[in-house]
């Protein structure tokens, strides 16, 4: 199954916005983020971990890409927890195990997803083994896509959902059905 998602900016004052492609199957989700319009360099921090997302705490704090997902047995079971990835350009990862938005949550491994940086096509992929999370394939996935850009005073923020007044991607009741 595929689905494109666009990502709005938050304050639209960056005059373009982001989309993100998704492709699911048994085994695996495929999220490609396209930023075409997106041409500043890179805010990165070559000293967090391609390896180790325990080292990358405040990743967010420079140009991320985030995904966050969450499998529900029913459209309103989204007080459960989710998943929240978080990838630099650099490929750089943090995987968090959200138990209650902002207050509870632990840190993952990151062999439950790889990335590709395709600067040409100007994408970023991350393909997450479904396999590896120990899931339940009959749950039904919902999730939400971001992207946080540029520097302090010039900072972006994408999302694909209607995030109100309010700048908070941990809002689980808003995420979209993926699958």
């Amino acid at each position: 199954m595929n689905k494109v998602f666009k990502l709005l900016e938050f304050n639209n004052s960056a005059g373009f916005n982001l989309e993100v492609s998704t492709s699911i199957n048994d085994t695996s989700l495929e999220v490609k983020f396209h930023y075409p319009a997106y041409q500043a360099q890179w805010r990165t921090l070559k000293t967090f971990s391609k390896n180790q997302s325990y080292k990358n705490w405040k990743l967010w704090e420079y140009d991320v890409f985030e995904v966050f997902l969450q499998f529900r047995d029913t459209e309103l079971a989204y007080i459960a927890p989710y998943l929240e990835m978080q990838v630099s350009p650099l490929e750089q990862k943090l995987n968090l195990l959200i138990l209650e938005p902002r207050r509870v949550y632990q840190t993952l491994l990151n062999d439950q997803f790889t990335i590709n940086v395709n600067e040409q096509k100007r994408e970023l992929e991350i393909y997450i083994d479904l396999q590896k999370l120990d899931i339940d394939k009959t749950e039904l996935l919902y999730g939400g896509f971001f992207s946080c850009l540029g520097g302090a005073g010039q900072r972006l923020y994408f999302s694909n959902l209607d995030l109100g007044e309010k700048l908070d991607f941990h809002q689980p009741k808003s995420f979209v059905r993926i699958n």
